[in-house]
């Protein structure tokens, strides 16, 4: 202990030094910054809390005039910060030290003020991912801030428990709600910007400006990290940065003013309030938004009659729940062990139905549930949650009270990102096209099960084929088959279709997710070679109210802090499409066929997607065998995005067309008996 007081006083020692000197002699103001910073964080490790939040407070406002001790506590406007990664660490150590204070005190004030210094970091964030066009570089943002947003949801949880003030709730769900997808957002805003015309030069300079701003920051960034930075360089670059930053904000202005509808749409980063999630997803729906944060569960349920919000503490044994229940998802037992995995399953699957469920159950309002999960929820299909334990000795999957049973289940990244995506496009006429390409390589062709994910050899999917041509036949759709299926076609023609169906094999990457890729047929051309990767995906401009990847792994990849799953289905929905259903895991070829075409033929009767996935399920475990009823065979496939009916329902239209002709009836009645009065 005395070593590290030793230590602590000889620091504190030479920033006094530092500081007498910088007293004295005119110095860069970078250096000046730098000093005070690291001046303040001794300060704060010494416990000197107030002369620490002092310097911070100096920093930020640029040393105006006017401040007094007693508003060291208060932040000044996020116009007047420096959009930059030193800006965002300055706000970080004020935020550290006012939550310290909260935690000695219990002080509101205190916790008010390290919320309100946590939405400025969140501001600043938002900022800087404007100003970041590559798709890597927004998820390093999303990884390394993700935190930040779990403090600010924690934050304004304990303002509310504390004062049941409704804002404070409502502060807690926009949170929530940024933590989730922000760089994708931020990416579909950009790309419908680009649907409004701005002249060629603005669009040339913010580009130019973009890239510049983020090469400046990147440089000081990596600088300030070494040893001994060059502070010569680092007074160059924040001088081309000031520059460059200031010239950006002047064409903000002028966007603003003369391309209004351009500057909204690109530099909006508002969400939903609260209130108005019903409006969005239907009021028959319940929204279900899930935020794990450590040893923390924040649910959120929002219908036509709640706003709620859940917190549940959680251990180890939760995370291991999770991780046990996606393995016994994916890989089912068929060892001697089989009655061991079923008991396990089902206690593993009722716990978390038990953690999950259960708690929000009496702020329900219907049987329609829109999940927007979290870290590795994301790779779990609630459905197969059971509600109760079965009792009988045999091993029975298909007798297991799921959850599907008592609800319709889809899911969506956010409600921000299903309002900003959505666009309803009513009925209308559904025109299909169909990807089936065949492999002309093979192996293991006595196995019993045959998958649509590609291993070292390409396996020939003959189920996948069969599917894609009964789906294009009971919708009257375009379908290519087998060397037709290929990457060229698809590309010049998947934008003028509603509805898009590609049963194929898939690689996925999960070192690099954007290299993630759907097999079509051979080609020998340099670009078109075959494999649509998922960054050629993010390229194509959809119109589609729903696409099918009938296919393995299609809703899997790696994990990205706030961004969620980064997959392929992802692509298809920032380019356009309304919905995806998409696998979570390797889709076996038979088994995946018999779900898709009852699924299909749900939908032709007007069902919601989610119904129509659900009676499908239900079906194929009607007619399944022992092996088969395990949910590894059904519960692949999930819903994303939109869950309207794809197709007009048809007893409505029954009854429209009855009511009509009764209608008829009764007139021309009515205007003989006129006629002969």
């Amino acid at each position: 202990m005395s070593d590290f007081t030793n230590d602590t006083e000889k620091t504190l020692a030479i920033y006094d030094t530092l500081l007498t000197y910088i007293g004295s002699h005119e110095t860069d103001m970078v250096m000046r910054a730098q000093i005070l910073t690291g001046y303040s964080k001794m300060l704060f490790k010494t416990g000197d809390d107030r002369r620490a939040l002092v310097i911070i407070r100096d920093l930020l406002s640029g040393y105006e005039e006017g401040h007094s001790s007693s508003d060291i506590l208060s932040n000044p406007s996020i116009d007047s910060i420096t959009v930059d990664r030193s800006s965002l660490r300055l706000l970080q150590l004020k935020y550290d030290i006012l939550w310290k204070m909260y935690k000695e005190t219990d002080n509101l004030m205190v916790l008010e003020k390290a919320a309100e210094t946590g939405e400025l970091i969140i501001s600043l964030i938002d900022k800087i991912r404007i100003n970041i066009t590559e798709e890597e570089s927004r998820l390093v943002l999303g990884d390394n801030y993700r935190v930040t947003y779990l403090n600010a949801i924690r934050d304004f949880e304990l303002c509310y428990r504390k004062t049941s003030a409704f804002h404070y709730l409502e502060k807690a769900f926009e949170y929530a709600e940024k933590s989730k997808v922000a760089g994708l957002l931020a990416a579909t805003r950009q790309m419908k910007a680009v649907q409004f015309h701005i002249p060629d030069n603005l669009a040339e300079k913010e580009k130019s400006l973009q890239r510049e701003i983020g090469f400046y920051n990147s440089r000081i960034s990596i600088e300030n990290e070494k040893e001994r930075p060059d502070q010569t360089m680092l007074a160059v670059w924040n001088k081309n940065l000031l520059a460059a930053v200031t010239a950006r904000d002047a064409l903000f202005l002028t966007f603003e003013k003369d391309y209004p509808e351009y500057f909204t749409l690109k530099y909006n980063n508002n969400v939903p309030h609260i209130n108005e999630v019903p409006s969005i997803l239907g009021k028959k729906y319940n929204y279900i938004n899930y935020v794990v944060a450590g040893s923390k569960l924040y649910i959120f349920v929002v219908n036509n009659r709640f706003q709620e919000l859940l917190t549940i503490d959680t251990d180890s044994s939760f995370m291991k729940n999770l991780s046990g229940f996606r393995a016994h998802l994916s890989d089912p037992s068929r060892s001697e062990a089989a009655r061991t995995g079923f008991m396990d399953y089902q206690a593993i699957a009722y716990n978390l139905y038990s953690t999950l469920v259960v708690p929000l159950k009496k702020y329900l309002s219907s049987d329609n549930l829109v999940i927007s999960t979290d870290n590795i929820l994301s790779y779990l299909p609630f459905e197969t949650f059971i509600t109760s334990t079965y009792a009988d000795s045999d091993i029975l999957y298909r007798k297991l009270d799921y959850l599907m049973n008592d609800y319709n289940i889809s899911y969506i990244y956010s409600a921000t990102f299903m309002n900003e995506n959505s666009l309803k496009r009513g009925y209308g006429k559904n025109n299909l096209v169909a990807f089936a390409p065949s492999y002309s390589k093979s192996m293991n062709i006595d196995s019993l099960i045959e998958f649509r994910q590609a291993g070292k050899f390409l396996l020939d999917l003959p189920y996948a084929r069969r599917e894609a041509e009964y789906v294009a036949g009971i919708s009257g759709g375009k379908l290519y088959l087998n060397d037709e299926a290929r990457e060229d076609i698809f590309k010049s023609t998947a934008g003028k279709y509603s509805i898009i169906h590609l049963a194929m094999h898939t690689v996925v990457n999960d070192e690099s997710p954007m290299n993630s890729a759907m097999i079509f047929a051979h080609e020998s051309d340099s670009i078109n070679d075959g494999l649509l990767h998922t960054y050629e995906v993010y390229g194509i401009p959809l119109r589609a109210k729903m696409v099918v990847l009938s296919s393995c792994n299609t809703g899997t990849g790696p994990l990205s802090s706030g961004e969620g799953i980064l997959s392929l289905a992802r692509g298809f929905l920032y380019s356009g499409s309304q919905s995806v259903v998409m696998s979570l895991w390797q889709i076996e070829d038979k088994s995946g066929t018999d779900i898709i075409k009852m699924f299909y033929d749900n939908l032709k009767k007007g069902m919601t997607k989610s119904i129509a996935l659900r009676r499908a399920r239900h079906e194929y475990l009607k007619k399944s065998s022992q092996l088969r009823s395990h949910p590894y065979f059904w519960s692949a496939l999930v819903v994303y995005g939109d869950n309207s009916a794809v197709y007009f329902p048809w007893r409505i239209a029954a009854g429209i067309l009855l009511a009509l002709l009764a209608l008829s009836i009764l007139l021309f009645n009515y205007f003989r008996k006129r006629r002969y009065s």
